[in-house]
């Protein structure tokens, strides 16, 4: 889905701010927003997963409303700033710094990241409900399947993963086996285990999603069921821009993020018993949201991010 390229003259090379210089330049302006932190509001909504689920363009899309300011600095700033999972050490002035300033947030400007991580990182929910209480969540659900055989693909993309899909699936409990623990008795620790090779664990949301809406309220937690996002991210879009309390945008063209075509499907034996592990999370899920869920859909939709 990316788009044609048009022939483009020869570039000079760059004169003087790549390497160290680029390195310096962004280090001088996040001091710069941790001087000016007191300035710089926290923000009014989190993306906070599923990893594989569309979170990418839902930022994207975001980002791309007339209002919704962009992070700090636009340049260089992420679509999210992993502090309530990795950076947690760093503070809150860190945290406040990538975001705009009141002056810059005029008009009813808001504010926002996307962290796919969060939704997994056990200890992220007390900690966003103690630095951005009045924050409205954003959450993607797919089909935990579909999640987790495109998380180990793109795993495999990255050379982090070399074990087959059904391998690696074996591997996970020993893998993951005393990971949880270790993040719970040390604030710092930074679980290799759990962010990468956690892809049968990650889509049990039934356990994961309770907290979020225990702690900020039913009412300020919006779940977009990501293949429904897939087949029309307009519509998706409109219901995000609404619980945001943000005015109707159409975009126009709804371009794929982080989108990978499938080169492989997964073992028909593989899904049966990846879909009969998730049969009992899923009508717990459904439970919980008080709807029906599409999973499996047929065919299956290709993702936008």
């Amino acid at each position: 889905m990316s788009e044609p390229v048009a022939a483009q003259a020869p570039q000079r090379p760059a004169r003087g701010f790549g390497g160290p210089l680029r390195t310096v330049a962004r280090k001088g302006l996040r001091a710069y927003g941790m001087a000016t932190a007191e300035l710089r509001p926290s923000p009014e909504f989190l993306i906070i997963g599923t990893k594989r689920g569309g979170t990418t363009s839902m930022a994207a899309y975001l980002f791309s409303h007339p209002g919704v300011a962009p992070l700090f600095p636009k340049a260089v700033a992420r679509k999210g700033v992993r502090f309530f999972d990795d950076n947690w050490d760093r503070g809150e002035r860190w945290y406040r710094s990538h975001f705009p300033t009141k002056m810059r947030r005029r008009g009813g400007l808001i504010a926002g990241e996307s962290t796919a991580h969060y939704l997994f990182d056990p200890r992220a929910t007390h900690r966003a409900a103690a630095v951005v209480p009045e924050a409205k969540i954003i959450v993607l659900l797919r089909d935990p399947v579909e999640r987790a055989f495109s998380h180990h693909r793109e795993r495999t993309r990255q050379g982090v993963e070399t074990l087959s899909f059904e391998d690696a699936l074996a591997a996970e409990p020993s893998r993951l086996e005393g990971e949880l623990e270790r993040m719970l008795a040390d604030p710092t620790y930074v679980s290799f285990e759990r962010e990468h090779h956690s892809y049968r664990s990650q889509g049990v949301y039934a356990d994961l999603l309770p907290a979020w809406i225990e702690l900020f309220g039913p009412d300020r937690v919006h779940v977009v069921i990501s293949e429904e996002f897939y087949l029309d991210p307009a519509g998706a879009y409109a219901g995000v821009l609404a619980f945001l309390g943000l005015a109707e945008y159409d975009l126009g063209l709804y371009q794929a993020h982080n989108f990978h075509p499938k080169t492989s499907r997964i073992a028909p034996a593989t899904r049966e018993e990846l879909a009969v592990f998730y049969e009992a999370h899923n009508a717990r899920l459904q439970a919980q949201l008080g709807r029906g869920l599409p999973w499996p859909m047929t065919p299956d939709p290709e993702p936008v991010g």
